[in-house]
């Protein structure tokens, strides 16, 4: 029955990639939330992906660091002495040990287990008595160095080194964005938390405005309404839309004076697919890194980042985490549901809804249907 499941969803995906338009998009099945099949195709996609780990400014001084993981591969996310960000394996090439843990600032790690002592760079420079053992060199046991790029002040991974640069990948979208200035944002706020849904179904919620007006009805709903979304044309790897402010809307908090007026009266909402959401306002911009875990759980790495955070009143701030943390709540409420609602027997499939509230769907859609597909033949 579960081989039955996947052959259908990849038999959806082909149609899907056959499509001509969005007139006809319709909602996926339930299975495609809950086969653990496709879970695995989703893992390589993730392991040959750029997946984002959280902000540059978390490793802001050369020493700094943190300490993550993606798909359970332990990572050293660092600065080192060259300025340069950088991720490591954080698994001590002797006998396997977790190097470090947390955060902090260190040029040196040593692992806990037999003190073998890696640089923030990976090289091994100490290693207890093996000068004792014949043939051993500590040039030959660096830490593996994982690809990375530092975009837009997000830092991604790649595991497999095998992406192609996201710079120029995001190139149209980089240029749509620019006025925002949100590699300067500072950190408002960041937490970390385990959802009991499939990573599908929060970075979808993330994406639609169809939901804005109902789940968030005493919220944000009042400068996001529903019926002002605007969804724009995606690119290679990227999808959005825009949630513009009603016209009698005042500004929120001080903008970059390099944004335009349209600008300042939206959000741009966008994905870096496959697992990246972000909602960029002329203010305040939020963000999750989201992975899977398991079928029906999703790690998501949530934060507000802010432009001038330094010289904004501490109360604006902590009333915009405020609201931030409630739509959120407001959000997984509603998605538990979801959640439940999925391991219906009955429950067929639906239209999606007019291309400016759900056409960031559609287009998630495609770009799991392209890139799962390519997962399975890899795979195979």
């Amino acid at each position: 029955m579960a081989g039955r499941s996947i052959e259908i969803l990849l038999s959806d995906f082909e149609k899907i990639r056959g499509a001509r338009g969005y007139e006809s998009a319709q909602t996926m099945r339930p299975d495609f939330y809950t086969s653990p099949e496709l879970l695995e195709l989703e893992e390589a996609l993730f392991r040959r992906e750029w997946v984002c780990l959280g902000r540059a400014e978390e490793v802001l001084r050369p020493g700094d660091y943190f300490t993550t993981s993606l798909l359970d591969e332990p990572l050293l996310v660092c600065r080192n002495k060259k300025d340069e960000v950088v991720v490591l394996s954080n698994v001590c090439r002797h006998r396997g040990s977790l190097i470090a843990s947390g955060s902090g600032n260190k040029h040196r790690f040593s692992c806990p287990y037999h003190a073998w002592t890696y640089t923030n760079d990976g090289q091994l420079v100490g290693a207890p008595h093996m000068g004792e053992v014949s043939e051993f060199s500590l040039t030959d046991y660096g830490l593996p160095k994982f690809s990375s790029e530092v975009w837009q002040g997000f830092i991604y991974v790649n595991l497999d080194g095998t992406a192609a640069p996201l710079s120029q990948r995001l190139a149209k979208l980089e240029s749509s964005i620019a006025g925002y200035q949100v590699q300067n944002m500072q950190i408002c706020y960041s937490t970390e938390e385990t959802w009991p849904v499939n990573w599908k179904l929060l970075s979808e919620n993330f994406m639609e405005g169809y939901h804005l007006s109902v789940v968030h009805r005493d919220s944000i709903h009042e400068y996001t309404p529903t019926e002002h979304c605007e969804y724009f044309s995606g690119g290679d790897g990227f999808t959005g839309y825009y949630a513009n402010f009603p016209r009698n809307k005042p500004l929120r908090g001080k903008c970059a004076p390099t944004l335009s007026e349209v600008d300042k009266h939206r959000t741009t909402m966008f994905s870096v697919l496959p697992a990246h959401v972000v909602a960029a306002a002329g203010h305040l911009t939020t963000y999750i890194c989201l992975q899977p875990h398991g079928v029906d759980q999703v790690r998501a790495k949530i934060g507000l980042i802010g432009y001038d955070v330094q010289s904004s009143d501490k109360a604006d701030i902590d009333e915009a985490v405020d609201l931030f943390a409630r739509t959120m709540a407001e959000d997984k409420v509603e998605l538990e549901k979801v959640a439940r609602g999925l391991r219906s027997r009955y429950l067929q499939r639906g239209a999606l809804a007019p291309i400016n509230v759900e056409g960031t769907i559609w287009d998630f859609y495609c770009y799991l249907s392209e890139n799962l597909a390519i997962a399975n033949s890899d795979t195979a």
